[in-house]
């Protein structure tokens, strides 16, 4: 340490010069970062969706879920497979490890898609691979406006003009549309035609397509030039479908308008999308790429929107609702504030406490080098400022200012009272402090080893906050050892000898108090024992949470409803609850996404409504305190609509528990089994039990049975007698009743569907689905009902498969309580009340499970390093005592955070437990702080009780500064109420609580425990008048 030194203080001005320009790039560093709300906790996933027109969700798993889960069995790096399958669609999720390259992870899922494919049926569109996107990516939503243009028009300026423009946006993943009316050319067939000219919908079917190509004939050679012979058959207009000749007959052609009508119509729809209470709108849904920078792409797409507007049809408008930017810069405002108001706090107290402005400066100067030298290692990681980092660093500004305190205030008492030359005087401060300090900063990066040791969600959540923390500590030991001592050679002057008025009085409040506890030492002991049992005590009694919930501001409802309604009934319903919600003064917007537009990150069922509720910011509401209660007197207006199920949440927390844990809600009980029936029986029972437990809200059973089916079985004999085979049976159900692509009509770049089925009057009851004529291989036909039984039944309406098992799931939100508490009420009841079959089980998911895995392992590693720290700290005082004496602080600081958790009414959560973390880690440096001290004067030939005295007197000004600078910089944590600060409050609290147990117990216990490891001779303390 001291040629360290020595290389500072012979190159300053290098070192100055160095500074400066680390502090530039620092800045330019900011600027750069990509900024978001936290770190994106979505595992690297890729999902496949695979379409099946007409599909029942039973065909839909066995006959494409279950052969693509298989498929992905065995793949490097899985750790989990999740499958929905619905009606005409199936949906595999294929989880991959933390860290997985997602652009690798989906390579390898698509050449195992493409191994598969053959063995889809053929009635399944090709398989497709979800978005590049995660829970965080939905970043924008907007509809279109425009008075005088249909649902049809409006969805056609969506799909064709907005959309291909705003995925042209660097870093947009997809652009997926949802509501309106897209535009198809529709054959619609009467069948009665097809019985009078003794034809079928497979003549219509091969006629259509061969009059629907395009084809190229090389070229021809003419003289010197050469000309691409082209050959133009595409079809261009309604008037061209209706021309095509299907068949003649005694010389006359019979064309297609024989047949059927040909019309423009809309396709059929599984979706729509509702607005503020004025009816259906079309919707569009921005998401952006994985690892990309929030702000920024927001920021372009803004600018894009803008372009787009003006150049759209008359009238027509794109109208922003919803984008993450809001979010964002909220909450990057309410950490950058905290951060600020911290640094301005924590440099009030280096000058009150410090009294020497120069040596002042030069400690303050270590808080912006420091971050800004964080700033630094961010940008070369990659890592985004959000609430997280910048949390870290709210947190570290006292531990950041301790080390260049410590340096700073040792060279200024050796200059004052030494007589020596400043050279001499900053060359023997750092001799004495240079190697407790590097060995103070190691510990500190040590205890925070159990945050990267975090994995999954919780990893990606809290080890950023550790990154940096560890950067801007690494800057702050740069900075004393190297820094410090350039400018204190420019700057340091001598001034009044006298300690600065507020340390003496504190001194001279203090050291009498410390006499009276040293010479009462049993009754300190006994007092200190009685605290540590009371806060240990309070540990059985703690709330549990994964993590406070961020307040974003917007609300997302999901309202569940009949399995069996019409989409045309749950559009009236959506837009009758819209009205209700807008009556709440509180609100000022709403969208509503109804079942599923596009293939991609909306894939819901026509009975299910998610609402988006856009709120007035917080401190303008005047009814309610927080956010659950708006939440509650929603769901309480709601009530008067019969048979809605609600699950109220946010729009981030929604993606993030529906892409995670797989469930929509906090909490999940996830039943495995076979049988359908004893799944719903199971999970009925669950649910009446979890109703009878305080806290919880939004309990629903998943919705997988009770769809109506009308089920066509074919009866194998009868169609045996007709020479008929299944297949082509099959298809002529499939095209006739629930349609078939038969090509595109192309319209410039547009293009759309040409879609062949029967005439709604031919297929719109069960008399008439009976009646549908099925031709015979000899000719002529006969009614579906001769050869099949055509009944009305219950069945499935979404089948759940993970790790190859089917399961039901229970999901519930918690409100008023911890979950953790609440879990182990439920828990404790189920094993008491409800029977669980041989070959069934239970599995517990949503937040609860990230909380338990987050616990385990902190549990599992927070030993081993006080282990290591004790090793550490031996290898500095050789002396296994001394080593027990500083680690004492540890469970008193606990203590002081447990207490200041139950005083605050907070739960013990992760952001508490990185708090816990940061408080054993300021404990431990007071501790060696005032430990290495007490042993300096000892080695020096002064008695015990001297070296105690003097040592205390000595670092009460550090320790104080230490623990008052860090109460000061996280304080603005404490108080801070906007977006954000509820994730940072925990830890905040757990900090200054900790902090106030821990100081006292630095000063006073410490020191007297000491004096018990030590055999001199207990001669009187020396009084404090000397």
């Amino acid at each position: 340490m001291t040629k360290i030194i020595e290389f500072a203080l012979r190159q300053r001005l290098f070192i100055i010069l160095s500074t400066i320009i680390i502090g530039i790039a620092g800045f330019i560093a900011l600027r750069q970062l990509p900024i978001d709300v936290f770190p994106d906790p979505s595992p690297p996933l890729v999902q496949v969706y695979t379409e099946a027109e007409g599909m029942a969700p039973v065909e839909i798993e066995r006959l494409i879920s279950y052969p693509i889960e298989s498929a992905m069995f065995g793949l490097p790096k899985v750790v989990n497979i999740r499958s929905f399958s619905t009606f005409a669609l199936s949906i595999v999720n294929i989880y991959f490890q933390d860290k997985t390259d997602i652009y690798w992870a989906r390579q390898l899922v698509a050449e195992r898609l493409h191994e598969v494919r053959n063995s889809l049926p053929l009635q399944a569109k090709e398989p497709v691979l979800g978005p590049i996107s995660t829970g965080l990516g939905l970043v924008y939503l907007y509809y279109l406006e425009g008075d005088g243009y249909s649902p049809m028009e409006l969805r056609t300026i969506q799909d064709w003009l907005i959309k291909y423009e705003l995925k042209s946006v660097p870093d947009v993943s997809q652009v997926l549309s949802i509501g309106g009316e897209v535009k198809q050319y529709q054959i619609l067939v009467n069948p009665q035609s097809l019985l009078k000219y003794n034809l079928t919908l497979a003549d219509i079917m091969d006629k259509v397509r061969k009059n629907n190509q395009n084809t190229g004939a090389s070229f021809i050679t003419k003289g010197k030039e050469e000309y691409i012979v082209r050959s133009v058959g595409l079809i261009k207009s309604v008037e061209d479908l209706e021309n095509i000749v299907v068949a003649q007959q005694h010389g006359t052609p019979i064309y297609l308008r024989d047949l059927a009508t040909i019309e423009i119509l809309p396709a059929i729809r599984r979706g729509a999308a509702l607005a503020n209470g004025t009816g259906e709108k079309v919707v569009g849904m921005i998401l952006k790429l994985f690892q990309t920078n929030t702000a920024r792409v927001i920021a372009d797409l803004e600018e894009r929107i803008a372009e787009i507007n003006k150049s759209l049809p008359p009238g027509v408008r794109l109208v922003p609702f919803y984008n993450q930017a809001a979010l964002v810069k909220k909450c990057f405002s309410t950490v950058s504030l905290n951060l600020g108001v911290g640094i301005l706090l924590v440099i009030l107290v280096l000058f009150i406490f410090m009294g020497h402005f120069a040596s002042a400066l030069i400690a303050v100067l270590s808080l912006p080098f420091s971050i800004l030298f964080s700033f630094i290692i961010m940008d070369i990681m990659q890592l985004p400022a959000d609430l997280m980092s910048f949390g870290g660093l709210a947190i570290g500004i006292g531990l950041i200012a301790d080390a260049s305190i410590i340096f700073i205030e040792n060279t200024f008492r050796h200059y004052q009272l030494s007589g020596l030359p400043k050279h001499h005087a900053i060359l023997a401060a750092g001799q004495e402090v240079g190697r407790p300090l590097f060995y103070a900063i190691v510990i500190i990066v040590i205890v925070f080893l159990p945050i990267f040791t975090l994995t999954g969600v919780e990893g990606i959540m809290f080890r950023p906050m550790g990154y940096t923390i560890s950067f801007a500590l690494v800057g702050s030991l740069l900075y004393a050892l190297v820094s410090a001592p350039a400018f204190s050679l420019y700057l340091m002057r001598k001034g009044k000898s006298s300690e600065p008025w507020l340390i003496i009085k504190i001194k001279k409040f203090f050291l009498p108090f410390f006499y009276q506890c040293y010479r009462h030492r049993k009754i300190v002991f006994l007092v200190t024992l009685a605290v540590l049992l009371t806060g240990l005590g309070l540990l059985p009694f703690m709330g549990r949470e994964y993590i406070p919930r961020l307040n974003e501001g917007t609300f997302h409802l999901r309202v569940t409803l009949d399995p069996n309604i019409s989409l045309k009934e749950v559009i009236r319903q959506s837009d009758l609850i819209e009205k209700t919600i807008l009556k709440t003064p509180e609100v000022t917007g709403v969208l509503t996404r109804i079942g599923r537009g596009e293939v991609g990150s909306h894939a819901h069922f026509v009975n299910n409504a998610e609402i988006l509720i856009q709120l007035k910011p917080q401190r303008q509401w005047k009814r309610f305190s927080s956010p659950d209660e708006l939440m509650e007197e929603i769901e309480h207006q709601l009530d008067k609509f019969p048979g809605l199920n609600l699950n109220m949440t946010q729009p981030i927390a929604h993606n993030l528990d529906e892409l995670i844990t797989g469930v929509k809600a906090q909490l999940a009980i996830k039943i495995y089994g076979e049988n359908f029936d004893l799944l719903a029986q199971k999970a009925q029972e669950i649910k009446n039990l979890l109703v009878t437990i305080p806290g919880a809200a939004d309990i629903q059973v998943e919705q997988f049975a009770g769809q109506n089916h009308l089920q066509i079985t074919l009866l194998r004999d009868k169609i045996a007698r007709y020479g008929m085979n299944i297949q082509d049976i099959q298809e002529t159900i499939g095209a006739a009743l629930g349609g078939l692509t038969l090509g595109q009509i192309y319209e410039e770049q547009k293009r759309f569907d040409i879609f062949l089925r029967f005439q709604p009057q031919y297929r719109n009851n069960v008399h008439q689905i009976k009646n549908l004529l099925i031709p015979l291989p000899s000719g002529g036909s006969l009614p579906l009902e001769e050869i099949a039984r055509v009944e009305e039944v219950i069945g499935p309406r979404l089948i759940n498969r993970e790790q190859n098992k089917r399961f039901i799931t229970i999901q519930a939100n918690i409100r008023g309580r911890d979950i953790g508490g609440f879990v182990d009420e439920a828990q404790a009841k189920i094993d008491q009340n409800i029977q669980i079959p041989p070959g069934y089980f239970l599995g517990w998911g949503g937040q609860f499970e990230l909380q338990q895995r987050a616990n385990r392992r902190l549990a599992l590693v927070m030993p081993l390093t006080l282990l290591l720290v004790g090793l550490l700290l031996f290898a500095i005082f050789r002396s296994y005592q001394e080593v027990l004496i500083v680690l004492i602080n540890i469970p008193l600081a606990l203590t002081g955070g447990l207490i200041s958790l139950k005083i605050a009414g907070l739960y013990l959560s992760v952001p508490a437990s990185i708090g816990f973390i940061a408080i054993f880690g300021i404990a431990l440096e007071d501790g060696l702080v005032l430990i290495s001290a007490i042993r300096d004067r000892l080695n020096k030939g002064l008695p015990l009780e001297q070296a105690i005295t003097h040592g205390v007197s000595i670092k009460i000004r550090p320790v104080l500064m230490t623990s008052f600078t860090t109460i000061f910089g996280i304080l603005p944590l404490l108080l801070a109420q906007g977006p954000g600060a509820e994730i940072q409050r925990p830890l905040a609290t757990v900090v200054v609580g900790g902090l106030f147990t821990s100081t006292l117990v630095t000063l006073i216990v410490l020191p007297l425990v000491f004096s018990l490891f030590h055999s001199q001779p207990q001669n009187d303390l020396e009084s404090p008048a000397n």
